[in-house]
């Protein structure tokens, strides 16, 4: 296992912070194809990290035996996070093992029940940290609210990958002009910045 750190994720080959179209009104992604150019680009592990769900876990996993995939997926979920101060942000969350999708599924039943849902306060969180999982900060703000209390954090700049293919941009468009209730025209800005595979 590698050391709790920033890390920079630029000379990596991999994908960790991948939406599928279960991250709802987020992403386009569809795991068939994600698994197929993940092991055609030969990557060694890939994340599956749609936000407050794990309802692609189970699809991700058998498509990655399916397809006879050789690296290690990895699940996770995105968790929209109020942090002290009233701070929002996105905490991305691994788990390491069998226990931590359990802790994962555990946590997605009370982010639910909370009054501020879908977000999760990081008290939270934090009093169910262990070692089964891995916490993944996407910006340095949110790496400063993480503080030391994770025994395995780490921070990836790296920007999300919320579709498979340069050719699926213009429906990955669509979803968020549904979502933001605006056309095409004025959604590009926000298109460009995201990541395919």
């Amino acid at each position: 296992n590698a050391e709790s750190g920033k890390k920079d994720s630029s000379s990596m080959s991999y994908a960790l912070l991948v939406h599928s179209e279960y991250s709802i009104q987020e992403a386009y992604g569809r795991i068939r194809p994600y698994v197929a150019r993940a092991k055609e680009l030969g990557y060694p592990a890939i994340g599956l990290c749609d936000t407050h769900s794990l309802s692609g876990a189970v699809e991700f996993i058998q498509e990655c035996k399916k397809q006879k995939f050789m690296g290690k997926p990895i699940i996770g979920v995105t968790f929209n996070v109020i942090f002290d101060f009233g701070i929002k942000g996105d905490l991305v969350i691994f788990a390491r093992n069998r226990e931590g999708y359990y802790w994962l599924c555990q946590m997605l039943g009370t982010s639910f029940l909370m009054d501020d849902a879908p977000y999760v306060e990081w008290s939270t969180i934090k009093k169910r940290i262990s070692a089964d999982i891995v916490i993944v900060a996407k910006t340095e703000e949110v790496w400063r609210c993480i503080g030391t209390v994770a025994a395995y954090k780490y921070f990836l700049p790296e920007n999300e990958v919320f579709y498979v293919l340069e050719e699926d941009k213009i429906l990955q468009q669509i979803i968020i002009c549904a979502k933001f209730k605006t056309t095409l025209r004025n959604a590009l800005g926000d298109i460009d910045e995201q990541k395919y595979i």
